[in-house]
């Protein structure tokens, strides 16, 4: 059955085909890693840069970057004239006068879900969903930018939110979910190939959802519940895994696949996430649980939306977290160990505490707020969209992008919806430390991060 791995011999070998693949396309890209982020204390040096692979260490974006070719393939609310929804082509390139090149049409689908970029095949894999809730993969070939193949995920039902896609890079399987429910598409076919017989019913939503390609363990995250399938054993199990007893609204989750840390945003109106340190993973319990620590931020802005935080995704070059509000302006950079912990974490190094980081240090470096779009020549007020994230980063030129629109209110997708949509982008390598959108710890450090707002069709 697709999803079940080789036992250990065959898990080290394909851990070595993901750093062979992330080296070649570390050197496509002209990626060595833009270095950047860390704490700007002689104490806290940057982290040296490590290629990687946008997404690889993220959960589900609207979002979808091809690292190859410095092109976004982006969820846009605009429909074609035939009513299918749309990816606009973005050019990443900083300061490109005209950076939206064309629009693609995902035929049959009225809602994008997510878009995550496959190393081996280089091709982008776009989830979506039909008007009456079916969801299909669409597999477009970075060279020739137009869809080259449909692939129907039967067995799973969209309702509304949650959804989207992974790929794991060592198996070269995509992970594909409906609102409650996710299968296996083998990605290593042209076309790709859907396993239905491997489709699991969860018991929370997959509002955000994240593979350690190195271990296997996938996580999936909802409103404060929490729960574990290990990929490497079919048929598929639920288990329970211990939740965050204040969260109320949804959380964004992501794995560090080189260290085993997973990272999970609270959305409960406190600055705040937890982190987790799954190489003390205990499945005794249940629900099962790991070393955490809560990580606190450095101050926020309103409006915040739901959050501050909700969506999160991590840059696996720097080993640093990045966190945005869903339907709020701030986000924030936290950095995280550079090698595996061995055991419990802590948040020596965090701004203000006096205490200096260590191996198994997680700790926010700095906050700051997303840029206003332009409407009608105005600058205006927007809110990060989150249901489902569209938080991603490209980490070998460190730059985070989320989608944002000038609704105010938290909302789902709208097919169509006439509000204004922006692809804002920020760079996070030169962080300062401590600084936040209230002046930080001490009330007059702050950080502004080159950023842009590029409006989308």
């Amino acid at each position: 059955m697709m999803g079940k791995r080789a036992a250990d011999g065959g898990r080290a070998t394909a851990a070595m085909m993901v750093a062979l693949l992330v080296a070649i396309i570390a050197g496509f890209s002209g990626c060595g890693g833009s270095g950047g982020g860390g704490s700007t204390t002689a104490s806290n040096p940057t982290p040296a840069p490590t290629p990687a692979l946008p997404q690889a260490c993220s959960g589900q974006s609207l979002v979808g970057i091809d690292p190859v070719n410095n092109i976004g393939y982006v969820s846009i609310y605009a429909l074609d004239g035939a009513g299918n929804a749309q990816l606009a082509l973005v050019d990443l390139t900083i300061g490109a006068a005209n950076p939206v090149l064309q629009a693609i049409s995902l035929t049959g689908s009225i809602e994008p879900l997510a878009v995550v970029y496959n190393p081996a095949s280089q091709t982008m894999l776009a989830a979506a969903a039909d008007a009456d809730g079916n969801v299909n993969v669409y597999v477009i070939p970075t060279a020739s930018r137009a869809v080259a193949s449909v692939v129907a995920a039967t067995g799973l039902a969209y309702t509304g939110s949650s959804g989207g896609i992974i790929e794991d890079v060592a198996t070269n399987n995509a992970y594909v979910a409906g609102t409650n429910s996710f299968g296996v598409l083998d990605t290593s076919k042209n076309p790709p190939v859907w396993h239905p017989e491997t489709v699991i019913t969860l018991s929370i939503n997959t509002d955000s959802y994240t593979i350690n390609s190195t271990t296997g363990w996938l996580f999936v995250s909802n409103a404060g519940a929490n729960s574990i399938v290990d990929t490497t054993k079919a048929p598929f199990t639920e288990i329970g895994f211990v939740g965050d007893q204040n969260e109320q609204g949804a959380n964004g989750t992501a794995f560090d696949v080189h260290t085993n840390v997973v990272i999970q945003s609270e959305n409960d109106r406190a600055d705040a996430a937890y982190a987790y340190n799954f190489t003390t993973l205990d499945l005794t319990p249940t629900p099962a649980e790991a070393d955490y620590v809560l990580i606190p931020g450095l101050g926020t802005l309103p409006p915040v939306g739901n959050g501050p935080g909700g969506m999160l995704t991590i840059n696996c070059t720097t080993h640093q977290a990045i966190i945005a509000d869903d339907f709020g302006q701030n986000f924030k950079l936290m950095q995280m160990p550079k090698v595996p912990p061995p055991g419990p974490l802590d948040n020596n190094g965090q701004p203000g505490s006096g205490t200096h980081a260590d191996a198994a240090s997680i700790y926010t470096i700095a906050a700051a707020i997303i840029p206003k779009g332009i409407v009608n020549g105005t600058p205006t007020q927007l809110g990060a969209f989150d249901y489902p994230s569209s938080l991603a980063v490209d980490p070998a030129r460190n730059l985070a992008y989320m989608l944002a629109d000038t609704n105010p209110n938290p909302h789902i997708w709208t097919p169509g919806d006439p509000t204004p949509l922006f692809l804002v982008r920020e760079d996070l390598s030169n962080p300062v430390f401590g600084a936040s959108p209230t002046g930080g710890v001490d009330g007059k450090t702050f950080w502004n991060p080159t950023g842009a707002a590029i409006p989308m069709p």
